[in-house]
């Protein structure tokens, strides 16, 4: 699995404020000042290593940092649980990485953001491909998310075209 980074927040409300096996989370309170929450967004990014994604809430500076340091982002849903939800999932899809993780994860998003993902009972390995599946490429970035769903990368609608 290709290593996480989050938000303290997020991570809390998704049971998981120590962190967890691939999961690394940005220190709330990183340090003083204007740059304080962007050099402890860039601090979890390096530590996580190469291949990161971060699972960035919205105004979080994860999202602007990462992606300057070259990581992969996937746009957090701006509802809390929601974004919690996406964390949990994706932490507990499993280890495999075909090289669709990134795209599942910004269907997962896309879904959860747009209501049409269920906080059912569903395993998460079968979440993470329905959203495989269903994603779609945005037409304003090279990410994409379910159609009707916003973008999992820029948050642009998803109108549901080429996979």
């Amino acid at each position: 699995m290709r290593p996480l980074v989050t938000d303290g927040a997020v991570a809390r409300d998704a049971g998981l404020a120590d962190g967890a096996p691939s999961l690394t989370v940005v220190l709330d309170g990183g340090g003083q000042g204007p740059t304080g929450g962007a050099g402890a967004a860039g601090g979890a990014i390096a530590a996580a290593g190469r291949g990161a994604i971060a699972l960035a809430p919205a105004g979080s500076p994860l999202r602007p940092v990462a992606r300057l340091m070259g990581a992969d982002v996937v746009a957090l849903p701006a509802d809390a649980r929601a974004a919690a939800w996406v964390l949990g999932v994706a932490l507990r899809a499993g280890g495999d990485d075909d090289g669709g993780t990134l795209r599942r994860l910004e269907g997962l998003a896309s879904a959860a953001a747009s209501g049409g993902a269920s906080l059912a009972r569903t395993r998460p390995a079968v979440l993470l491909r329905w959203a495989g599946w269903a994603w779609r490429r945005c037409g304003r970035c090279s990410g994409g998310g379910v159609p009707g769903g916003p973008c999992g990368r820029c948050g642009a609608r998803v109108d549901g075209g080429a996979r």
